[in-house]
């Protein structure tokens, strides 16, 4: 039964949006990450600096500003030559496992990549870009695309998991959007090989000096494991337990 009764039930009760589902409920406890595999940290607080304990300082390229970011400060590209270049550093390689997570504030149409390294030939390029308003990996030789635009004006959590002996498919790879699951489900039996070839760049694709990110990026890691849901969830800003999406 929905909505009020029983002897002299009276008033106005307003319900939306109700559901049932055959499973049981499960929760998502977000869990901070820590430094576990962590292989950069760029929080942008008015320069590229490596906050990993790594040493792997970045480089500007063209002429970035540092403005308020979504914590403190972030970077400013405007889409004309500027990007963060990582020196000596190439990348999670093979077919390693890999987490890059990042924030992003763009309201721009065009193509963008957030972080790209490794060669143009199959299999052997990571691209984590925004494509079509939405989040895209590469390698390559696939592709997977997630389901939501990004490119409203508004500060989002993006990050993107990949298995160790990973294929170019779902859920081997998973695109996370404010930390939640935001995969177009896909299968592409072509796995990742990654290979060293020039250095990682944020805002631009190393593989052909283009694609440059128009808007800000903050706060980007690399890890060389898959972070967990938790963990995702985590870097997304969530502290409490929520129901984990059907």
């Amino acid at each position: 039964a929905i909505g009020i009764q029983g002897p002299g039930a009276t008033g106005t009760l307003l319900l939306d949006d109700i559901r049932l589902y055959s499973y049981d409920r499960e929760l998502i406890t977000p869990a901070e990450p820590g430094a576990a595999g962590l292989q950069v940290h760029y929080e942008f607080e008015g320069n590229t600096n490596d906050s990993s304990g790594n040493a792997r300082h970045g480089t500007a390229a063209g002429n970035p500003i540092f403005g308020q970011g979504k914590i403190g400060q972030a970077i400013g590209l405007d889409g004309l030559g500027d990007y963060v270049n990582i020196d000596g550093y190439k990348g999670v390689l093979g077919s390693s496992a890999i987490t890059v997570s990042a924030w992003i504030k763009t309201n721009s149409t065009d193509t963008g990549a957030i972080v790209g390294w490794g060669t143009g030939a199959s299999g052997q390029r990571f691209g984590f870009r925004v494509d079509a308003g939405r989040l895209r990996l590469e390698h390559h030789g696939g592709n997977v695309q997630g389901d939501t635009s990004v490119n409203d004006g508004a500060w989002h959590h993006v990050a993107v998991t990949v298995r160790e002996n990973a294929t170019i498919s779902y859920p081997e790879v998973i695109l996370w959007l404010d930390g939640i699951d935001d995969t177009r489900a896909g299968t592409d039996p072509d796995a990742f090989n990654l290979t060293a070839d020039q250095d990682v760049r944020i805002g631009s694709r190393p593989a052909g000096n283009d694609r440059f990110f128009i808007g800000q990026i903050d706060d980007v890691r690399i890890y060389d494991r898959a972070l967990t849901y938790e963990e995702v969830t985590w870097l997304a800003g969530r502290r409490q337990p929520f129901d984990k999406p059907f």
